[in-house]
């Protein structure tokens, strides 16, 4: 029985183990769609940004043929497809949405940055005035410093004053 079991392999851990790496290709497929709808693949540019079976393989680096072994991801692909056909202006639109609200987080980006900066500008500008106090301080006791040192008798022995 034992060496049956390793000639013809454990098909129970075989069928688990097959289902596990089937699960993880799809959980890749899945992230390579969301990726591609949002705008920020990051191996696909250009015309290939298109919700495609060829660009979802080329975002998930697995080969077409794998995306094709997964009909529900297909079905997803297709849906998409329909759903933009039927819009005016398909996919481009869903495009420039895109831009137009990259644009706009950018431009409260840019707004947000100046309001930092004009702080940071105070900030630097209070900084520097109390940098100048203490500048002045210190010189000022240094030159205290200095007056006391003149005090002391030349050979710079301070007395004992005995009780």
């Amino acid at each position: 029985m034992d060496s049956e079991l390793r000639r013809k392999g454990n098909p129970e851990a075989l069928n688990k183990a097959a289902e596990k790496k089937r699960k993880f290709t799809e959980g890749k497929l899945w992230e390579a769609i969301k990726r591609i709808e949002t705008n920020t693949p990051i191996r696909v540019k250009g015309r290939s940004m298109l919700l495609t079976p060829s660009a979802v393989a080329r975002e998930a680096e697995i080969s077409r043929g794998t995306v094709y072994d997964h009909s529900k991801v297909i079905d997803y692909i297709k849906q998409k497809k329909i759903e933009w056909k039927s819009q005016p202006g398909g996919r481009k639109v869903t495009l420039i949405r895109d831009v137009q609200d990259k644009v706009s987080e950018l431009i409260q980006i840019k707004k947000q940055l100046l309001i930092d900066k004009d702080n940071l500008a105070r900030e630097n500008y209070r900084l520097q005035f109390e940098n100048d106090e203490l500048k002045g301080r210190l010189q000022r006791s240094q030159k205290e410093l200095k007056e006391l040192k003149d005090q002391l008798p030349e050979d710079g022995k301070i007395l004992r004053m005995r009780k």
